[in-house]
Parts: C-alpha cells; structure tokens; sequence
C-alpha cells in the first residue's frame, strides 16, 4: 500500500493543475458568455471528482487497498457516463480525467503479479465499453465510430502499458545488473585489501627476519599481523624444541583467556599430536568446539592449524581463530604457507646464529663454555656482585691421572673421559644458578653465584661422588673409573678480581693433588 499512497500523492499535484485550469476555463466562460448551464452538471462532477481525490489523498484513505480500487473504479465509471457528451469541452475533460487515472492505475499494476495486471485492464477498458452500449440504449442508435475512436483509444493505451512495463523491467534488470556488478567490485575491492594486507604483513616479515636475529621478536610480530593486519581474533605460534620436552609459544588474542597455559596442557595431553603428525593443513570453517580441548571461553567460529616443518620433521604449528563461520578457507592457505616458509628461514637463521654463537663461546669437544668466554662470563658476575654487594664461589678441578688414562685406553677414550666428566659439570651448573667451562685439556672450572662456601661444598661433593660412581668402558668390556681433584675459592674473600679467583681456586685445587688427589680443598689463608 505503500507504493499506491505514494504513486497517489504525485498525481495529486497533477490533480490540482487540472483542477485549477478547468476552474479558470469556467470562470472565463461565465465571464465571456454569461451561461454555462448546459455544461455545468458534468464539469461539476469532474471539479467533485479532482475534489474529492486530492482531499482523500490528503487524508490517506488510500492506504486501504480495497477503497482505492473501489473509488478509483468508480470514477472511471462517472467518466465513462460523461464521455458520451457532444460538448467537446466536457468530453476532452473527462477524457483527460479518465486518462489520467488509468496511468496511475498502470503505474501502480505495472509490476505486479498477472492476475493483478488483468484486473487492471478491466478497470479501464470495461467502463468505455459499459459507456458506448448505455449511450446506444439510450438514443436508440449504436454510434461505431465512437466505437472505433475508443478501440484505437484503447489500444494506444495498452501500448503505453506495454512500453511502461518493459521500460520497467528494463530498469529493474539494469538496477540488479548495476547491484550485482557492485557487489562483485565490492567483493573485489575486499579481496584487493585482503591481499594487500597480506603482502604487507610478508614484506614486514622479510625486512624483520633480513635485519635481526631475534627469534622470539619475529614471532612476535607473526601474531601481531595476523590478528591486527589480517583480521583473525587470535593467533598463535607452537615450537618444539629439539628434545620434544620444551615448547616456545607466543598468542596474541582479542580476548583476555590463558590460551598459553591452555596450548600447554593440550600438549602435555597429547591433545595436539594428530596436527603434528600429519603435514597438511587443517581448516575448519564451521567448528565444534568439543572438537578442541584446547578452545575455551572465546567464541571461534572457524580456525585452520598449519603444521610448521623443516624438511621430514614438525616442528610447530600455527594456529589461527575467529568468531566467524567460514572466515578461513583453501583460499587463505597459501598465505599461511608463506609465512611458514618464512619462519622456517627464520628458524634457520636462529639456529645457525646459535651455532655461530656456541663456535665462538663453546668448546667443541664438551659444549662447556670456551676459557676465553668463561672469563668474560666472570668478569660480568664480579661487576654485578660488586654492584650489588653479592657473593659467588669458584670451582676448578682436573681428572686425576689422564696422562695415564690417554697412555693406556688411548686418546679416543680420554676423549669419552673428559666429555662424561663435562656433561655432569654441565648439569651442576645449569641446576645451580651456575655456568661451567672448559678451563684446559683436562681441567674444568664452575661459577655459582650467589652460593657461600658450604652450599658450594654441598653440591660439588654430589657432583664428584656422581663422577666417580660414573663408569666408562674400554672396548665395551673393561670398565674404568674417574677421578677428579678439585679446589673452591669464594669472591670477595680471597680476590676482587678474575685472575685473582682463578688462581686462587688452582692453588686449592693443586692441594688436593699433593695431598692424595680424588679430594676437595676449600681456599683458605694458609694456601
């Protein structure tokens, strides 16, 4: 009904003009002639009929269906009774009247269903009809031409009715083609950005991972991208480390949930060994939530899993989310799978620093710390602890007797000897707050800090009593036994500096050897 007031309201204006030159053809008559009377009953039904419709369009009468349709019908059927008038001033009023109406009717049917289209026809085409037999009737002689005037009438009328409605359709089609082709450019335009913003979040990784070493910032900024640039609502990052026991996670997400700890327990339950078994990626469009243990307190609607390898093994996985069903598909893979490639590099990167690194610092043979890289580790530890008035104690022994050892079993097996007695130091060190070098061929050194004299002795008396329960075997059959001389010094006591320390922990250490080796001397005054 809408359509119909508003179709109504435009031809009222069309109404008042009409109105309004009829009234002033009226008026210049009376004043011309000085008698209207033979003209004046049907001109005032056509000046009731404008009346009438532009006050119950005023008024919205027509917002009933059946009303409009019912007055509208009746008009034509007034009109139709006046059309027989030989007055042609009368007669080219109530056609223009009658026109009038049954262009808004076409305007209003136009596209509507056909049934609605038919009705229509019959509103208009009846009343003439209805009109030429009643004048027949009434004068007793059937006037064909009027017939005639009328049927050509009527044709010209359905053609304007034809041509309106395909003029109709024609835009109707050109206006959905114009929306179509709209939402394709818009459904391209999102698409450019999309790859815009995935080029942008590549070349950032590219100049990030061309101009640092910094592993954990790299996968820093993959997350950061991926929810900020790309539009997901939580990303995250899984490495395993080589011995499968470590696991380097980095989440960034929307939504303030633990999703650390919760990737933690489900690796700790095995609840993510399908995704790191199988190297093809996992894209869920419509997710079950109980699918996931992993998933909890966030909305995820879609999600896709992309394993991270590095030749034949996994090392890790990214995991992307959003609230959405059917945010992620095929078409986004290929942009995962670069930035896998480039973690990957980034990987690499790291880890052949890491070794360039241990070359530098380490010694090949023990993977203890170089005596160079040791001392500029110590001179780091006395600066703090002066700084911040600690304590520290240094530790330095050499296996007993392994000029005999290399004599005997040969270089090989010293080798295996000197590299069991670097892997207990090691562990010492690492689970003490300490660090651990290779001070000489057999000679090893230890640095605790923060630890007096009797924690100290505490710990090196397991460690030493470990290295001589420690059995190596020659050939596979002949077990051998090492032993260890050790001597311990405490900082600021005995030096201030890293020389001082040193030495002071060597004399120490050349006491047990002189006093029955395979013993621990602790520093003192008299040494």
């Amino acid at each position: 009904m809408e359509r119909i007031i508003n179709y109504d309201k435009k031809f009222m204006l069309m109404y008042i003009g009409m109105l309004s030159i009829l009234f002033f053809n009226i008026l210049f008559n009376f004043i011309r002639f000085n008698n209207t009377h033979n003209i004046s009953t049907g001109i005032i039904a056509i000046l009731a009929i404008y009346i009438l419709s532009i006050l119950l369009s005023i008024l919205n009468y027509f917002k009933n269906k059946n009303f409009y349709i019912t007055f509208k019908s009746g008009i034509l059927m007034v009109l139709a009774g006046i059309l027989s008038t030989e007055n042609l001033l009368l007669f080219g009023s109530a056609l223009t009247c009658y026109i009038t109406i049954c262009i808004e009717l076409i305007f209003v049917f136009s596209d509507k269903e056909h049934n609605a289209k038919r009705y229509m026809l019959i509103y208009t085409f009846f009343p003439i009809f209805m009109s030429i037999f009643i004048n027949a009737y009434r004068v007793g002689v059937f006037d064909s031409m009027r017939l005639f005037f009328w049927i050509q009438y009527m044709l010209i009328f359905y053609g304007i009715y034809r041509v309106i409605s395909v003029n109709k359709r024609v835009m109707l089609d050109t206006i959905e083609n114009k929306t179509q082709l709209f939402e394709s450019s818009e459904e391209a335009n999102i698409k450019l950005n999309k790859i815009t913003s995935e080029m942008y979040i590549q070349n950032e990784l590219l100049r990030y991972i061309s101009s640092t070493l910094e592993f954990e910032n790299l996968m820093e900024l993959v997350t950061d991208s991926i929810v900020g640039a790309m539009g997901a609502d939580t990303c995250s990052i899984i490495i395993i480390q080589e011995d499968n026991k470590e696991y380097f996670i980095n989440t960034k997400s929307n939504y303030q949930t633990d999703i650390v700890s919760l990737l933690k327990v489900a690796l700790y339950n095995n609840e993510l060994d399908d995704y790191l078994i199988d190297k093809s990626a996992h894209i869920d469009g419509n997710v079950d939530l109980d699918d996931y243990p992993f998933i909890e307190n966030r909305p995820v609607g879609s999600l896709i899993i992309l394993p991270l390898v590095n030749g034949r093994k996994i090392y890790g996985l990214i995991i992307a989310e959003h609230a959405s069903v059917g945010f992620f598909g095929e078409d986004n893979l290929s942009f995962f799978q670069s930035i896998a490639t480039q973690i990957n590099i980034a990987v690499n990167n790291a880890s052949l620093y890491k070794k360039m690194e241990d070359l530098a610092s380490k010694d090949g043979l023990t993977g203890l710390y170089n005596r160079s890289y040791f001392q500029k580790m110590l001179n780091a530890l006395i600066e703090k602890s002066k700084n911040e008035n600690e304590i520290f104690c240094i530790v330095l022994f050499d296996i007993d007797h392994f000029k005999r050892v290399n004599d005997t079993y040969g270089h090989s097996f010293g080798d295996e000897a000197i590299k069991m007695v670097a892997r207990i130091t090691g562990k010492y060190a690492e689970e003490n707050n300490g660090f651990a070098g290779r001070y000489g061929g057999e000679e090893f050194v230890m640095a605790f800090a923060q630890k007096d004299i009797p924690e100290t002795l505490l710990l090196i008396e397991k460690m030493h009593q470990e290295i001589q329960n420690e059995v190596l075997f020659f050939e596979e059959t002949k077990p051998v036994t090492i032993n260890v001389s050790i001597g311990i010094t405490i900082f600021p006591e005995f030096a201030l500096t890293a020389d001082g320390l040193l030495k002071r922990a060597d004399n120490a250490m050349y006491y047990s050897k002189e006093n029955g080796r395979g013993r621990i001397t602790i520093d003192n005054q008299d040494l």
